[in-house]
């Protein structure tokens, strides 16, 4: 279990997550056969996504009030990204839908993180901060799942 102490613990653990996320499906990307062209176009989705997510938390941190980033959390959140991580073990063989799966089921934990995360708040617009996040990550599970299956009918 992480320890987070501060707001800015969780966005910074939250940018680690989406790095990890990321060298996962890097990581399927270079297991795949070059016949599947509908895995590897899924995988350069889904690391941009994870870039893209990450870049919002960058932006989200150096614009936030540091009294905001410095406001303190009374327990620490589950998290259950780094769980999934571990026992996700990439395989050669896997197809669209099971990356798919496995990528909604990372916004599903990384929600939780938020939402808990949320719960411990005090203030009120350090809850905001992660509520906005769980609701982003949220938007974010629906676009991945309506992209990659408009990208696969298209090909």
């Amino acid at each position: 279990m992480r320890n987070f102490e501060q707001v800015k613990d969780v966005l910074d653990h939250g940018k680690a997550l989406h790095d990890q996320i990321r060298n996962y499906y890097e990581t399927l990307k270079q297991q795949a056969d070059n016949s599947q062209i509908r895995l590897k176009m899924a995988l350069d989705y889904l690391s941009r996504h994870e870039d893209e997510q990450k870049e919002m938390l960058e932006r989200f941190e150096e614009n936030a009030r540091s009294a905001i980033l410095d406001t303190w959390l009374q327990f620490a959140p589950s998290d259950h990204v780094e769980e999934l991580l571990a026992n996700a073990a990439p395989r050669p063989d896997m197809t669209v839908d099971e990356v798919v799966k496995m990528a909604c089921a990372f916004d599903d934990a990384l929600v939780t993180l938020y939402k808990e995360a949320a719960a411990e708040m005090d203030d009120p617009k350090a809850r905001d901060v992660f509520n906005n996040l769980a609701e982003a990550s949220e938007k974010e599970k629906q676009r991945i799942i309506r992209d990659t299956q408009q990208m696969l009918h298209e090909i």
